[in-house]
């Protein structure tokens, strides 16, 4: 027991982490919005010998994110998915993406279409110049996934026949790679 605890410190679980969360729970305005969201996560995940708890998880993301913090409005906007709330996920997910968050930059482009009525073609909002944009934020900020969708828009569009745009699917496809998503 004594080596577990000396070389597996991730193993161990602090004494009485339930009743810690649940006092959180209860002073959620005075949480700071980094303790909510990591209150939630660990609930969301059940971590540390914690019960997952889906609701009480949304409602440490809600508070974090009603306080600005960007990753939890995407991981309340997850949540919402979750409990079927469609609408309360895009909009948790577009503030995630106005706050510069570039997974929900990347992610809103590919539900905002879907849940306003377009079709669901995958291409359906590649017309739309903000789409593009906030690919290209989110691609600009690392995000493999839109390196990925962005390169292929260039590609089909034909803006990856010119030199500056050759240039650019180049480097989108080095940054997906770099980022562990070869294609």
């Amino acid at each position: 027991e004594e080596e577990a605890l000396r070389f597996r410190p991730a193993g161990t679980r602090p004494e009485k982490m339930t009743e810690r969360i649940e006092e959180a729970a209860e002073e959620l305005d005075a949480l700071p919005a980094r303790a909510a969201l990591d209150a939630g996560m660990l609930v969301w995940n059940g971590q540390v010998g914690l019960l997952v708890d889906d609701a009480l998880a949304a409602r440490f993301f809600r508070a974090a994110a009603e306080k600005g913090d960007a990753l939890a409005a995407a991981c309340l906007s997850h949540a919402l998915f979750t409990a079927g709330d469609l609408e309360g996920e895009l909009e948790w997910l577009e503030k995630a993406a106005r706050a510069g968050l570039p997974g929900a930059q990347a992610g809103v482009t590919r539900v905002s279409p879907v849940r306003r009525g377009a079709p669901a073609t995958g291409r359906a909002a590649w017309d739309d110049p903000q789409v593009v944009a906030l690919y290209e934020s989110a691609a600009d900020a690392g995000d493999a996934i839109a390196c990925v969708e962005l390169a292929r828009h260039l590609e089909r569009t034909g803006a990856a026949v010119e030199a500056r745009g050759a240039e650019r699917v180049a480097a989108l496809r080095r940054c997906a790679e770099a980022s562990g998503f070869p294609e």
